[in-house]
């Protein structure tokens, strides 16, 4: 296996991933190909086609956290070996 991606819906928990977007916007050092939200959401479609060509898809599930999330991702990546 070579890649695994964290299939992430642009929108999620009902509300809008643009909050979290503007605050990443604000760390201009940290995410400097954004520049703004809606140039994070071109930046995202672009990218799109090769997030869905990996070899695992993990997604994660309404309400789970950190912990459960990388619990499941141990699990699959045992059963792919």
């Amino acid at each position: 296996m070579n890649s695994v991606s964290w299939n992430m819906p642009w929108v999620d928990h009902g509300g809008s991933d643009c909050d979290t977007l503007d605050g990443q916007t604000a760390k201009q050092g940290e995410r400097p190909l954004f520049g703004s939200p809606e140039r994070a959401l071109e930046l995202y479609s672009e990218r799109l086609p090769h997030y869905r060509s990996a070899d695992l898809t993990i997604r994660p599930e309404p309400g789970e956290d950190a912990e459960a999330l990388a619990g499941r991702l141990a699990l699959a990546l045992e059963a792919h070996s």
